[in-house]
C-alpha cells in the first residue's frame, strides 16, 4: 500500500516527547477523550502529504529502503575503503526492502537514526548510510489529503464560478455541487445519479431521497435542495447536521477524487459520529471502510464513539489506537487485546454492556459443534460472516441445557439466554435413536420459548450434528474401508466400527480433531441435499445478517 512503517513526533503542540504510531492499514482509528491530541497527532501526516512542515516539529519516520537507493549509496563499482569488499555485495544488497528510521526537523531533510533489523546495526556508522538516509523519499509524495473537521457545516453560498474545492469545515461544498450540476462540461450524474445512490444506501431506511437540485434562495445564494419522499423538497440548511456530515463524506470520498482523477487519497475524518444515531453511524462507517479498502486509500478516523470502536476493533485491515494524557505526556498504544480495549472504553465512560460482544450468539452443545457450524456458516454465508464480530459461539454443555431458559421474564431457577445476548440462536442435537423417539422435555421447552420470541432454533433432523456429514465425505475419507452409509439415527461411534475399532476410539477421544478433519472435506454442493441442512443454514445465515443489519 505505502512504504510507511512508523511516525513519531515531538516539539509540536502537546507533544513534548516522542509519540507516534505505525504501520498503517486502510483504516486507522484514533480514539481518546476531548483535548487528548487526536487531531494534533495526525497533523504531521498532512504535513508530509503537502510537504510543508511546522518550523519546530521533530519527526521520526520509518520507511522502506528501495533497491535504487541502496545502489546509489553502496554502488556495485566500488570496493574497499571502509567496506571490506564490494560495497553492493557486502552492504547494499542486504539493505533492500529493510526498514530504516530517519529524522527531520522543520523540513524534509532526513538524517539516519536506526535500522529496524538489529542485524544491520553493524553498518550504521558507514558514511554510505548517511548518504542513504538523504535519498529517502517522502512515502506520501503524490498523495492527496482530504479532511473533514469536527466542526463542520454546509451553508448557502454566493456564486463562485468554476470553483470545486471543499474545506475541512465544509466551506465550498454548496458551490462544488452547484458547479458540477450546472456546468455543461462536467458530469452532473456524479451528483444526481451516483452520489444520490450512495446517499440513499447510507440513509435507508430512515430517509429516502428522490433527487438533488441546486437553486438560488431568497438571498440570491446557491442552496442545495433534497427531494425527500416523506417531506417533499427540503433545503439542506433546514436539515440536521448528521445528514450534512454524510454529504460531506460522499463529496470527499467519491465526487472530488473522481473529478480530480486522483487515485492516491488519504482521508482524515474527525468525529463523524457527532449528531449521527448509532444505526446510521454503522452504515456510514461500513460504507467508508469498504470504499477505502476497494480503492486502496488510507483513512484516519478520530473518535470517542463506542460504535466506531466496536465496528473496527475486530477487523484485520483496521488499526485502532488509543491516545491518552499521562504524567509523562501523551501516550499512544495500539489496541490489539480485549483487556486493553476494555481499559480504554472504561476511560471513555463506556460500560461493558454497551460493547465488546458479538452482535449475536449461537448456543451449541460443545466445541466439535463449533467446528462444523463455523465451516457451514463460511460455506452458506459466502465468507461474509466473521466469528467474534457478526456472531459468537457459546456452549450450554449437553444436559446443562435443563438449567437454561428463553423466557423474557426473569426466573431465578434458570439462566436466561437472552441476558447474555438478545440476538440468540440455539442448535441442539435431537438425540433421537429412531423416527418415533420423542425429543426430551427440556429441549422441547426451550425450543418453544425461543420460537415464541422469534429466535432461531435448530433441532437436528438426525441423531446428532455428525449425522449431517454427507456420505460422500465418509467415502472420500475412508475410500474402500467403508461399505455403507451412516444411518439418520445411528450413533457415529458404531458406524465408525465399520472402518476399525481404533477409528471409533479416535473419534471418542478427540471429537474436535475429528470434526476439523471432516470440515476440511465439506462443500456447499456435498451438503445441500442432506436432510434439512441447507434450509437450516440459509435461515441461520439470514438471521445473523438481520441481527447485524444497521
Amino acid at each position: 500500500m505505502i512504504d510507511f512503517l512508523s511516525l513519531d513526533i515531538r516539539n509540536y503542540k502537546c507533544f513534548d516527547t516522542y509519540c507516534g504510531f505505525g504501520p498503517l492499514k486502510n483504516t486507522n482509528v484514533v480514539i481518546g477523550k476531548n483535548n487528548s491530541g487526536k487531531s494534533s497527532i495526525l497533523d504531521p501526516i498532512e504535513m508530509l502529504v503537502k510537504n510543508s512542515f511546522d518550523n519546530e516539529i521533530d519527526i521520526l519516520l520509518g520507511t522502506v529502503i528501495q533497491e535504487d537507493q541502496a545502489r546509489s549509496a553502496f554502488p556495485a563499482n566500488m570496493s574497499g575503503g571502509e567496506v571490506a569488499g564490494n560495497h553492493w555485495e557486502t552492504v547494499g544488497k542486504n539493505l533492500v526492502g529493510k526498514g530504516i528510521k530517519v529524522r527531520m526537523v522543520g523540513a524534509w531533510a532526513p538524517s539516519f537514526v536506526s535500522f529496524y533489523d538489529p542485524l544491520l546495526t553493524r553498518f550504521k556508522d558507514l558514511s554510505g548510510v548517511g548518504k542513504l538516509a538523504t535519498t529517502m523519499q517522502n512515502p506520501f509524495r503524490g498523495w492527496t489529503v482530504r479532511k473533514i473537521a469536527a466542526e463542520r457545516d454546509i451553508r448557502p453560498e454566493p456564486e463562485n464560478p468554476g470553483t470545486i474545492s471543499v474545506s475541512p469545515s465544509g466551506d465550498g461544498a454548496t458551490n462544488a455541487v452547484q458547479n458540477i450540476i450546472n456546468n455543461a462540461q462536467l458530469d452532473a450524474g456524479l451528483i444526481q445519479v451516483k452520489f444520490l445512490k450512495e446517499l440513499n444506501l447510507i440513509l435507508n431506511p430512515d430517509i429516502v431521497i428522490d433527487g438533488i437540485t441546486i437553486r438560488r434562495n431568497p438571498n440570491n445564494a446557491w442552496e442545495i435542495y433534497l427531494d425527500d419522499q416523506e417531506h417533499g423538497r427540503v433545503a439542506l440548511s433546514k436539515c440536521g447536521s448528521g445528514l450534512k456530515t454524510v454529504i460531506l463524506v460522499l463529496l470527499s470520498l467519491q465526487v472530488l477524487p473522481a473529478l480530480e482523477k486522483n487515485s492516491q487519497n488519504l482521508f482524515i475524518f474527525e468525529e463523524l459520529e457527532n449528531n449521527l444515531h448509532p444505526a446510521m453511524q454503522r452504515r456510514l462507517m461500513k460504507f467508508i471502510h469498504e470504499l477505502v479498502c476497494s480503492t486502496r486509500s488510507i483513512l484516519f478516523l478520530t473518535t470517542h464513539s463506542s460504535i466506531v470502536i466496536d465496528l473496527f476493533s475486530g477487523d484485520d485491515i483496521a488499526n485502532v489506537y488509543s491516545l491518552s494524557r499521562t504524567e509523562n505526556g501523551p501516550r499512544i498504544q495500539k489496541l490489539d487485546a480485549l483487556l486493553s480495549k476494555k481499559m480504554v472504553l472504561s476511560e471513555l465512560g463506556v460500560h461493558a454492556s454497551d460493547i465488546l460482544q458479538a452482535n449475536s450468539v449461537i448456543w451449541i452443545e460443545g466445541p466439535s459443534d463449533r467446528v462444523y457450524l463455523k465451516k457451514l456458516l463460511e460455506l452458506y454465508g459466502g465468507g461474509s460472516l466473521v466469528e467474534g464480530f457478526h456472531y459468537q459461539f457459546l456452549y450450554y454443555g449437553g444436559r446443562l441445557l435443563a438449567h437454561y431458559s428463553g423466557l423474557e421474564e426473569y426466573d431465578s431457577d434458570f439462566i436466561n439466554l437472552l441476558r447474555v445476548n438478545t440476538n440468540c440462536a440455539l442448535v441442539m442435537d435431537s438425540d433421537k435413536r429412531a423416527q418415533q423417539t420423542l425429543i426430551g422435555k427440556n429441549k422441547t421447552r426451550i425450543q418453544d420459548e425461543l420460537n415464541e420470541l422469534g429466535m432461531f432454533v435448530w433441532t437436528t433432523a438426525g441423531r446428532e450434528i455428525e449425522n449431517y456429514i454427507p456420505n460422500s465425505v465418509f467415502h472420500e475419507k475412508y475410500s474402500r474401508s467403508i461399505s455403507r452409509d451412516l444411518g439418520r439415527y445411528e450413533d457415529i461411534k458404531d458406524f465408525l466400527l465399520e472402518v476399525s475399532s481404533a477409528e471409533s476410539r479416535r473419534f471418542e477421544r478427540n471429537k474436535v480433531q475429528y470434526a476439523q478433519d471432516i470440515a476440511d472435506l465439506l462443500t456447499k454442493s456435498n451438503t445441500e441435499s442432506v436432510y434439512d441442512l441447507a434450509a437450516q443454514m440459509n435461515a441461520l445465515v439470514a438471521k445473523i445478517k438481520e441481527w447485524n443489519r444497521a
